[in-house]
């Protein structure tokens, strides 16, 4: 199977063993997975607020191996070209001959059999397609329709593999379409679904028009840093806005806003430096302000859950440092934010830090429970360490936001005690009581460079790289030696993802630090987490698209098949090192 990535007249391409998946998303919150063996695969679209799948799968009647194009606005999977219209609940199939589609309409995580009752009706030039159990409506227009009404029994490998059960499940084939050309529309208003069939149908060009790149790639590396900012913008809905606003944190099954995978992934956004990218930063960043909590916190998600999220805010107030900095710099600053949004910014964030101090501070170490910070498959509780970088560098943007001294005095204390706490055995710790070796201490180094002098970050990566370096290009998230390390990925089951595997936006942030800190001397760690990652976005996985972690034991697209904070944080290391 030959995966084309395309871009103008330019291409590259590359044989794989396993056929890849292939993924749109159309900023509403809408996404199609092509070729993904998996009950979440297929179309599926965001209508009143919620996520609902639509269509399992477009099956050709006729079998045929063909390549995989990614045209970035557009894709083409056994020979089928799919298009997804900007900001409009709809799907564009163009391909000859005739085509089963597989429709199980249903809340993603909803695998009951009962109350699946579709009603067909044909039209003229399109069919509709009713499902009462969850007030949808599903219009495709254009081309001859044969009616067939049958079940049709899936396996999801992809699921099996996983250990995500249910395995098999039976879809619906309503009917089969011939031509060369038809749209895919839902929605929860029935006119409003046939006028915007219709809509798509008579504008095509123009609406593809509207969704071309028109950017330049000629290297692997050009085209996967363009990969990483088209799948990381790809996340957003609502962009532009500020009401609706949200950020995925990852497809097609981590289709909620997730506080910390979101304030991760914004750098990648601010990091574009265009003033569209920077507003939509600023409204995410907003959005997330407004959801502050008595305790100092942001919420776990949005909308929340009852499991708390330690660090969620600290990445809060590190963002809001970026973007800050680059509005100042390309003058853009009063362009995005009134002055009165400027004195509540800080207001707020000044309010967040006491709050935290008040809660969870002692001794000026800030402290967490147990599955509050990003590994939040183990209990990974107490004083950890970056937290604690987050802790002082707050205080460092509050300090330049304010020109409150106090913050200056606080946060020399801070750091004084962070190292005392820490700096242990010339690296460190993970926690201030557990030598256990760690990434962590790669976060904190990019979150407050300023916490250990150069010469003493060298220390601690001579001691932890060879603990936790894996010779693909990538960090285990325990030490090998542990006894708790896990070579092989668990599928569903937690037990190895932070014990063992090794997650894409840890590495690339640990090359930025290694870059940061001593480039000459990390250049071959730094040069092959750059081409584990890239090799990741192009030829694995969903193509285009940048995998959530991979086994310790070799390299391998795994997790969830598109993740946000992977896309950015390569899209970031890539602007550095390309």
């Amino acid at each position: 199977m030959r995966i084309i990535h395309q871009l103008g007249s330019n291409e590259i391409s590359k044989e794989t063993e396993k056929q890849p998946a292939l993924m749109l998303t159309n900023w509403l919150g809408s996404y199609f997975t092509a070729g993904l063996d998996s009950r979440y695969g297929g179309l599926f679209m965001r209508i009143d607020g919620r996520v609902l799948k639509i269509l399992d799968s477009v099956v050709p009647r006729w079998q045929k191996q063909a390549n995989c194009i990614n045209k970035f606005s557009r894709i083409e999977h056994d020979s089928i070209r799919y298009f997804m219209p900007d900001r409009i609940n709809a799907l564009v199939c163009e391909s000859e001959g005739d085509h089963e589609l597989h429709f199980d309409i249903k809340e993603p995580y909803d695998d009951s059999e009962w109350g699946r009752d579709y009603k067909v009706d044909y039209n003229e030039k399109h069919v509709i397609l009713r499902f009462p159990k969850e007030n949808i409506v599903v219009v495709v227009y254009g081309g001859e329709f044969l009616d067939c009404q049958k079940w049709v029994e899936k396996e999801y490998v992809y699921d099996r593999d996983r250990g995500s059960e249910p395995y098999k499940r039976f879809v619906f084939c309503p009917f089969t379409v011939r031509g060369d050309c038809f749209v895919i529309v839902a929605d929860s208003d029935e006119s409003k679904a046939v006028m915007d069939a219709k809509y798509v149908w008579n504008h095509l060009s123009q609406l593809k028009e509207q969704r071309t790149i028109y950017e330049t790639a000629t290297s692997e590396e050009d085209f996967a840093s363009l990969c990483a900012m088209n799948s990381l913008n790809g996340y957003v809905h609502g962009m532009g806005g500020q009401r609706d606003v949200g950020l995925y944190a990852g497809l097609p099954w981590f289709f909620q806003v997730w506080t910390r995978d979101e304030a991760i992934a914004v750098q990648g956004i601010v990091e574009q430096e265009s003033r569209t990218a920077l507003r939509t930063a600023r409204n995410l960043l907003m959005r997330e302000m407004s959801m502050l909590q008595a305790d100092g916190r942001l919420p776990n998600r949005f909308p929340s859950t009852v499991t708390g999220c330690a660090d969620g805010i600290g990445w809060h107030f590190v963002r809001w440092e970026k973007l800050l900095d680059i509005a100042t710099r390309k003058g853009l600053l009063y362009t995005l934010f009134r002055e009165e949004e400027l004195k509540i910014i800080t207001h707020n964030l000044e309010h967040s830090l006491q709050a935290l101090k008040s809660s969870y501070e002692k001794d000026y170490l800030i402290y967490s429970g147990k599955q509050e910070s990003w590994m939040d498959s183990i209990p990974r509780e107490g004083a950890l360490i970056e937290m604690q970088a987050m802790h002082l560098q707050m205080h460092k943007l509050m300090y330049k936001l304010t020109y409150d001294n106090n913050y200056n005095k606080v946060q020399q204390r801070i750091q004084t005690e962070v190292r005392r706490a820490f700096f242990k055995e010339n690296y460190l710790w993970d926690r201030a009581d557990d030598p256990l070796v760690r990434p962590n201490l790669f976060l904190a180094a990019y979150i407050c460079p300023d916490l250990l002098k150069r010469p003493e970050w060298e220390q601690c990566f001579d001691i932890v790289l060879p603990k936790l370096w894996l010779d693909y290009g990538g960090l285990s998230t325990i030490s090998s030696d542990s006894r708790l390390f896990h070579n092989e990925y668990s599928g569903q089951n937690p037990d190895s993802y932070h014990n063992g595997d090794s997650w894409f936006w840890v590495n690339n942030i640990a090359a930025l630090v290694l870059e940061r800190v001593n480039k000459q001397k990390y250049s071959d760690y730094i040069s092959k987490i750059k081409i584990a990652s890239t090799n990741d976005i192009l030829w694995s996985g969903v193509a285009g698209h940048s995998s959530e972690l991979s086994s310790a034991k070799e390299l391998r697209s795994e997790g969830s098949p598109s993740q946000a904070w992977s896309a950015s944080t390569l899209f970031e290391l890539l602007k550095v090192v390309h």
